[in-house]
């Protein structure tokens, strides 16, 4: 087990799940701080952008929407990524033996993420603990 992949991985998981749990759950206490950085990032930039242009304004709300949606999406992903990086084993290549790469992690955590299906990588035996 190597302790600095999973503690960062178990901080950015912390991380989004906190943010995203205060941004859309918490009635008044407004965004989290993550999701609130990228709403004011985003106005400010369509404001620059749109201050001659009125019909671009409209476009922040949609686009804070789809950067905050995102944004949890990376931090779940990176998450988990680094936390299976962090314990040896806990990925297995079901077609060969051999060391799992980062590539392979971001494809098993992405393809487990988005229910896309089963891949050629599968969590680890019960064998391998912590």
């Amino acid at each position: 087990m190597t302790l600095l992949p999973l503690l960062a991985g178990l901080s950015l998981l912390c991380l989004a799940i906190a943010d995203l749990l205060w941004t859309t759950l918490w009635v008044e206490g407004g965004a989290g701080p993550l999701t609130a950085r990228a709403m004011r990032w985003t106005w400010h930039g369509v404001r620059l952008v749109g201050h001659r242009r009125r019909h671009l304004l409209t476009v922040a709300g949609p686009v804070v929407l789809l950067l905050s949606i995102t944004l949890w999406l990376g931090l779940l992903w990176a998450g988990w990524t680094l936390v299976f990086a962090g314990v040896e084993d806990a990925i297995t290549d079901t077609l060969g033996p051999g060391p799992i790469s980062w590539t392979e992690r971001l494809y098993f955590v992405g393809y487990s993420l988005f229910t896309l299906g089963n891949g050629d990588f599968a969590p680890g035996t019960a064998s391998h603990r912590c």
